[in-house]
This record gives structure tokens, sequence and C-alpha cells, in this order.
């Protein structure tokens, strides 16, 4: 009885440490002179034979949960903040337009991004910089 209890008790502990990755914000802004983030990226590097797409997790780091799959070239893709070798996004473009996101003027005040477009982590591998 001890064993499937304790069994149990793992199993539970294993399962909430997976479930408990908490969603990190993508911090925007900060300087009143500059755009809220510091540069336009693409989806670049991936492997046509492999998944071919970049998962946009809700954190920086392979344990948070996938939000969106990034196709191939995937464009405006706003850089916006770092965290090692992830990037917090802003994901341009659809609905909200290229610049609908509010992430190309200056935001004065750091802060957590919460406009209409979507946002998360990239790993900065596959994103390659091309305006900013």
């Amino acid at each position: 009885m001890i064993r499937i209890l304790l069994a149990a008790s793992c199993l539970w502990t294993a399962s909430a440490g997976v479930a408990s990755a908490q969603s990190v914000p993508v911090m925007v802004g900060g300087e009143a002179e500059w755009d809220a983030c510091g540069g336009v990226g693409r989806v670049v590097n991936l492997d046509p034979k492999g998944d071919n797409f970049l998962s946009m997790r809700a954190g920086p780091g392979g344990k948070h949960r996938e939000v969106i799959r990034l196709g191939p070239h995937e464009r405006y893709l706003y850089m916006c903040d770092e965290r090692g070798s992830w990037i917090g996004i802003v994901l341009g473009g659809g609905a909200a337009g290229r610049s609908g996101c509010g992430v190309m003027e200056p935001i004065e005040r750091r802060q957590a991004y919460r406009g209409p477009c979507m946002s998360g982590w990239v790993h900065r591998r596959y994103v390659e910089l091309y305006a900013g």
C-alpha cells in the first residue's frame, strides 16, 4: 500500500511539474525615443526534412507550452525581449496588420505586452534580424 501511495505521489509531482510551467510575458518598451521592440526578424534555419516549423512558446524554454507553430520564412516577428538563447516576440501580420501590434512606436515604461497580437518565445537560432 505504501509503495502505491508513494508511486502515485511521484507521478502527481512529475505531472504537476510539467503543468506548472508558467507563461512568461514578453516585455516591451522602456525607451522614450525608440520603438517598443528593437528589431524585426523572420524565421530561418528550419529543416525541411524535419518538422519544418518553429514552435512559439509561452515562455523562454522548451518546457513551456507551444502557443503556435511558425512556418519557414515567416516574417514580422517583432523582437522585443530576450532571456538567454530565447527571444520574446510579438507576431505581426494577420488581422492586426504589420504595424497594428502597437510596438512600432515608443512605450516609455518597460511593461508586459498586452496588445492585440500574439506574443511568445522562440529560440534565437531560428530567427534572423532583417530590420532594426
